[in-house]
């Protein structure tokens, strides 16, 4: 088969109804390694058979690079549903929408007032700090 004939089946009606025939279970296992930002930009308009399976997902895995991507809506949509998060090179972390975290990955070197954040999750259970040298990183964080 040629490139163009992959292309008409790729956007044939039956194509979609293929999708659409999926049982929840099939995109449950998918969905987990996708990105909740692709996961939020790629299904969460589609229809609300997917919203609704988005709305269920529990086991997620959020990664931020920037602050500005804490508030965005695929942040703001899964928060609560996050058990893992990786942060990077965020200096303000205002987490309190992620009540779910089990696992966080801090590629920072946190100040006392992030240390005291940290420390209000309740779930919390594995605390990773990045292994690069800090110098000045004086502060404890004891876990519950």
């Amino acid at each position: 088969m040629n490139r163009i004939d992959d292309l008409s089946i790729i956007s044939s009606p039956c194509a979609i109804m293929i999708l659409e025939s999926l049982q929840d279970e099939i995109f449950f296992e998918i969905f987990e390694y996708v990105s909740i930002q692709d996961l939020y930009h790629g299904f969460y308009s589609l229809n609300l058979r997917f919203r609704m399976i988005l709305a269920s997902l529990t086991n997620l895995y959020g990664e931020t690079t920037f602050e500005r991507e804490l508030s965005s809506p695929p942040f703001r949509f899964f928060a609560s549903r996050i058990p893992k998060l990786s942060m990077h090179n965020v200096d303000l972390m205002d987490l309190s929408s992620f009540s779910a975290v089990r696992s966080l990955a801090l590629y920072i070197e946190p100040n006392r007032a992030q240390c005291h954040l940290i420390r209000v999750f309740s779930h919390l259970k594995y605390l990773y700090i990045s292994q690069r040298p800090i110098g000045h990183f004086y502060y404890s964080v004891s876990l519950p």
